[in-house]
């Protein structure tokens, strides 16, 4: 139990890390306890920090207990475990450009045989999901837990992937690719173009007016759309920043609910993934592809994830083919805005983010055409090379720290 509890430690120390390097580039290492004549440390170095972390992975790989086999999440309270450490390991190392490093680390989750995705796409993120073997570790959600963090609506995302005082920079997380109506409204669209409309990741994901509709009726709250469309504009009076469509991934179904929380303070039980197989199995495909070997094994990763969301398996594939398919998967997860900056592509695609706000009012008069608004945001710069690639430390730690010197063009 000791070991497994310092293994425990190393994983974290090696996660709270690879976020920080991987969105502020140089923070400080921090490798022991700090003297007090050490306090305030200069920048790190990307290439120290990156070996720091995998030099604390492959030290929790050595001490930290694996599943029994398929079913055992809950035996294990969905706790880190030996290739949970493998999986933040290949991802660190495709992060990185190491991709037959990262091919191993990868095969090391997917032939285990411990892992696999869940049936319904649709159950991820709700009480169905726990414990499933789909989830690398999870955040347990105890039964009788109160806090916040579970309320509705809370960016969660946000609280475990951004901090809070960046929401607001770059652009705001419009911008950043997390939310907002640009990103719902192209993303609705992408899904469409795929085909995806009707199938299972759709539906897990994302909806549109029509959709929200159907569900008022589905679940007896209105008798036809017309009754739909009344019950919906008195539950939900004012829909700015909304071109009417809407994220539906994450958001708790009422099975997933504290019975006794008032209403008005939503709480939902549902476990929070840390990170997914789905993604262990995207990331393999990236290794493949970008290091030319492996490429059938990366096709099958690639066509599990597609089969799961209602698709076509494919035949072959490109670095195009995953993007697309990483986007879909794993929207409002926190990694895209991210991936489209080491992949070179954020100046291109984030180009417009964030220059203007809507107003959704349902249809317009007498047609199916939705009613929006659109009112452009003044001083709007989109995605800033040389700016943007990395987030600005904050205020409040180089107050902290006067050694910490700031990030490229960031004031």
């Amino acid at each position: 139990l000791k070991a497994q509890v310092i293994g425990e430690a190393y994983f974290w120390r090696a996660w709270a890390n690879f976020n920080l390097v991987r969105m502020w580039g140089t923070p400080p290492l921090v490798d022991h306890v700090l003297a007090p004549n050490e306090l305030t440390p200069p920048n790190g170095e990307a290439a120290a920090l990156w070996s720091y972390v995998e030099t604390s992975l492959d030290k929790a790989i050595q001490m930290l207990p694996e599943k029994a086999g398929l079913g055992q999440q809950s035996a294990i309270g969905g706790r880190v475990t030996k290739h949970s450490a493998y999986a933040l390991l290949g991802k660190a190392q495709v992060m990185q450009g190491h991709y037959t490093d990262a091919l191993t680390a990868l095969e090391k989750v997917i032939n285990s045989g411990k892992y696999s995705l869940l049936a319904n796409f649709r159950d991820l993120y709700h009480v169905a999901g726990d414990y499933s073997d789909e989830y690398m570790w999870e955040w347990n959600m105890a039964d009788a837990d109160q806090a916040n963090f579970a309320e509705e609506g809370d960016n969660r995302a946000v609280t475990l992937t951004w901090r809070t005082e960046n929401v607001t920079v770059p652009g705001g997380l419009t911008v950043q690719g997390y939310g907002g109506a640009d990103f719902c409204k192209d993303f609705y669209d992408f899904m469409v173009a795929r085909g995806e409309k009707g199938l299972p990741r759709y539906l897990g994901t994302i909806w549109d007016y029509e959709d929200i509709q159907q569900r008022f009726i589905d679940l007896g709250l209105a008798s036809n759309q017309a009754t739909a469309i009344d019950a919906f504009w008195n539950s939900v009076p004012n829909m700015t920043n909304c071109q009417g469509y809407f994220r539906i991934k994450m958001v708790p179904w009422r099975s997933d609910l504290f019975d006794w929380i008032a209403v008005q303070t939503v709480h939902t039980k549902a476990n929070w993934p840390g990170m997914r197989y789905a993604e262990v199995l995207l990331l393999y495909t990236e290794a493949a592809i970008q290091s030319g070997t492996k490429i059938a094994e990366g096709l099958a990763a690639l066509n599990t994830v597609r089969i799961r969301a209602g698709l076509s398996a494919l035949g072959s594939y490109t670095l195009q083919s995953l993007k697309d398919e990483k986007r879909a998967e794993l929207a409002y997860e926190g990694e895209r805005y991210l991936d489209l900056i080491r992949w070179g592509d954020a100046p291109s695609v984030l180009a417009k983010r964030g220059f203007t706000t809507y107003n959704f009012n349902g249809y317009q008069s007498g047609t199916s055409n939705y009613n929006i608004t659109q009112t452009p945001v003044q001083g709007a710069v989109g995605f800033v090379t040389g700016r943007d690639e990395l987030f600005p430390f904050p205020y409040s730690e180089r107050l902290l720290n006067p050694n910490l010197l700031q990030n490229n063009n960031w004031q």
